[in-house]
């Protein structure tokens, strides 16, 4: 399998906040849908009967936890970008050092030193 084709531990946790997003939004409509509060209601006429609709507070539970789920994802994908980053800030530092090495190596000819720099890139 190629590098290309495997997943990081970021992609593995990625996918269980997504599916964790997934499973909230489930949860949030299942409780707008359900009807499992009975109210005793009076109409125009005066009619008392039942009205049956959803729990507010079971609805904003489900909210909660589908604003937390996006929190999270937002959380390691900020945290992802920081570390790609500095990765990149690191890397940019040891190839500058590379060739300020390869540059102050009198013992090679100018030709010898544009050859070994060329090998970094």
């Amino acid at each position: 399998m190629s590098d290309k084709n495997r997943l990081t531990e970021y992609d593995v946790e990625m996918l269980q906040l997504q599916y964790k997003h997934a499973l909230a939004l489930q949860e949030l409509e299942d409780k707008q849908n359900a009807k499992s509060v009975v109210r005793l209601t009076r109409d125009e006429n005066g009619n008392y009967g039942y009205q049956y609709t959803a729990d507010d507070k079971d609805i904003e539970d489900a909210r909660q936890k589908v604003e937390d789920a996006l929190q999270e994802i937002n959380e390691l994908s900020a945290n992802r970008v920081s570390e790609l980053e500095q990765q990149w800030i690191s890397s940019e530092r040891e190839y500058r050092d590379k060739i300020k090495e390869i540059s102050a190596d009198t013992s090679m000819t100018i030709q010898e030193r544009q050859e070994k720099i060329a090998e970094l890139t």
